[in-house]
């Protein structure tokens, strides 16, 4: 039995570099997870009851402008609550617009507070902003990319990720729950890291990483989000005796292998290197290794 995709939202936290370029934010899976498991992946998690709560929607920056019931606003929600429950930033605003900076120590001792209730169960999003007078800056999240976890895998989500600057005055760590380990990283360094090994990269943020790598600045990036038409990427699980692999859309062969038909022996290409356009990726030895299968004509 086919398990049902979970809708979810995913932050990718950005912040611009000193010199040249940016970085984003990664956390590191826990190894007890029942997924991904020392994955390094993007803050985010699986919508919850309490997001589709009509109070929220006046609660939310452009809530007046999106009806509660349309997904985008929920999927909104969710991401804020989770970006703030796995990596301790909360996208809000005062009642002027203005940022919430967590730069005075009462405040930022107030809010870790907030966000060990929130884990707890103790407290909601919703109770937080009531509390602080705070609107969550919805408006704030730019969407870049929608995956949905191939069929065969025991847990899957239909995820749409969105950008985010990294709020002044805010620090961004791990929750040691879900995640044990949280680092700023260029998009280059870490397709770097995860090719050689030093780190492993879930499909869907390696791939959305090695798009990012095409942008110079923060700005840039979320500047390339503005009407954007998203397309719904659904990968292919493939398992062999050996080991298995996910084919994505763009590959040659993803129509062959939506349908089973696997030619052996396998020829998966030539492995990506970064700037290069990833088409499948390998699970072997504990890795995730991107190769790139050209079509006929561009062997």
């Amino acid at each position: 039995m086919v398990a049902p995709p979970r809708k979810s939202a995913t932050i990718i936290l950005v912040r611009d570099r000193r010199e040249e370029g940016f970085e984003v934010f990664l956390l590191k899976r826990s190894m007890e997870s029942n997924f991904m498991a020392g994955n390094y992946v993007y803050p985010g998690g699986r919508v919850d009851k309490g997001d589709y709560d009509p109070e929220i929607s006046l609660l939310c920056s452009d809530g007046m402008d999106i009806p509660l019931d349309q997904e985008r606003l929920v999927l909104r929600i969710a991401g804020i609550r989770e970006l703030y429950e796995e990596a301790g930033i909360i996208l809000a605003v005062d009642r002027s617009g203005n940022d919430l900076s967590l730069d005075n120590k009462a405040v930022r001792m107030r809010f870790k507070g907030y966000r060990h209730a929130l884990l707890e169960g103790q407290i909601s999003l919703l109770g937080i902003a009531e509390k602080e007078g705070l609107l969550l800056n919805t408006k704030a999240l730019y969407r870049f990319a929608h995956w949905i976890t191939p069929e065969g895998r025991p847990v899957r989500f239909d995820t749409h990720f969105y950008y985010a600057h990294l709020p002044p005055g805010q620090v961004a760590m791990a929750d040691q729950r879900e995640t044990t380990d949280g680092l700023w990283i260029s998009p280059e360094q870490a397709l770097y890291n995860n090719l050689k090994g030093e780190m492993v990269l879930s499909p869907p943020t390696l791939k959305t990483l090695e798009d990012m790598a095409r942008y110079n600045s923060a700005e840039e990036l979320i500047s390339s989000c503005a009407d954007k038409d998203i397309p719904v990427v659904v990968p292919v699980l493939v398992q062999t005796e050996e080991y298995g692999f996910v084919v994505f859309p763009w590959d040659p062969e993803y129509g062959d292998a939506a349908k089973g038909n696997i030619t052996y022996p396998l020829d998966h290409g030539a492995l990506t290197m970064p700037g290069e356009m990833t088409t499948r990726v390998i699970f072997k030895d504990g890795r995730s290794i991107p190769y790139c299968r050209k079509g006929p004509l561009h062997k």
